[in-house]
């Protein structure tokens, strides 16, 4: 398998955030939201805690009632992304940071990298098309090795595990998987779906990934990830995505399974 044709995934929300139950509460005065987390434990991965632990039980689809602060928002507003050819991806970006387009015709990817301006916390949301068959598994570790090879190799662990294989629909194989790691300073999250056609030879592949430095970690899942990742749950999701990856929403397209027939 190619692995630098993995690596230019594009990626599309993974987490089911629409399954999450927000719990609103309003303050003047008090602990801030990060201090309301702080002993949070995840329900899948025990050995996490904080808002790194309600971020990954999101990622693999645990409701949880217990962010704080109410629906997350982008606080400090700095800008707007609109992707050039999709524009249905568009949100908000907090000020400081920037979004760095990425599009291939080739493979039928869009996405966007945002990064604030010191490099240090990025946010990534891909999708594309593999000519080939793979899975989720293989999609991640070679995410993960392309963050160990940008950060220059630091050691890491793997803080928490999971993968699934759902059943999507007949002639399709679908897997998903999750990782949540740490690396030299830095705290990364990953998660890829992947749905693969065995009789077409080919792989549509979705990624997320968030990554800031581990101190920030916890404060940037609550002010920067999860409130540009809420934005995108106002797309009309039959409208924008496309399962096939053959340019035509699912809305629009005779055949959304099937990338030959729009």
């Amino acid at each position: 398998m190619d692995t630098k044709s993995i690596c230019r995934t594009r990626r599309y929300l993974l987490f089911p955030l629409s399954l999450i139950i927000l719990t609103a509460c309003s303050r003047n005065n008090g602990p801030s939201q990060q201090e309301l987390t702080a002993n949070i434990t995840s329900r899948l991965c025990n050995t996490i805690r904080g808002a790194k632990a309600l971020y990954w039980d999101m990622s693999n689809g645990v409701m949880r009632g217990d962010i704080p602060g109410g629906l997350p928002t982008i606080k400090n507003p700095g800008g707007y992304f609109i992707h050039s050819g999709y524009p249905a991806l568009g949100f908000s970006l907090p000020a400081g940071y920037r979004a760095i387009e990425l599009s291939d015709g080739r493979t039928n990817t869009i996405g966007v990298n945002v990064l604030r301006n010191d490099d240090n916390v990025l946010w990534r949301y891909v999708t594309t098309t593999f000519f080939g068959l793979t899975n989720a598994q293989q999609v991640v570790q070679a995410e993960v090795n392309q963050m160990l090879a940008n950060l220059g190799n630091p050691q890491f662990e793997i803080l928490c595990s999971n993968n699934t294989n759902p059943q999507l629909a007949p002639g399709i194989q679908t897997s998903v998987a999750t990782r949540l790691v740490r690396a030299g300073n830095f705290t990364a999250q990953f998660a890829v779906n992947v749905n693969t056609f065995p009789d077409l030879g080919s792989s549509f592949i979705g990624i997320e990934m968030t990554m800031a430095p581990t101190a920030e970690y916890d404060a940037m899942v609550l002010e920067t990830f999860l409130p540009i990742g809420y934005q995108l749950l106002f797309i009309d999701r039959e409208t924008v995505r496309d399962s096939d990856g053959d340019g035509v929403p699912d809305g629009q397209d005779r055949e959304p399974l099937n990338p030959n027939i729009q």
